[in-house]
């Protein structure tokens, strides 16, 4: 399989035309918040004897 080099730039530009748009999002994924990051007192036990986390 080989594929020529356009030669002139209104054959780059109608190869170009060919290339698929990539897949949008649907609308109701788009622009989605995280919801807020949160430390619970499990979390904080975790840590709260290690040296470098300690109080």
């Amino acid at each position: 399989m080989s594929t020529e080099d356009a030669e002139t730039l209104t054959e780059l530009i109608r190869d170009c035309a060919d290339i698929p748009r990539p897949p949008r999002p649907a609308a109701s994924q788009a622009h989605r918040t995280a919801d807020p990051w949160r430390v619970d007192s499990a979390c904080t036990a975790q840590v709260e004897t290690m040296d470098d986390y300690g109080t």
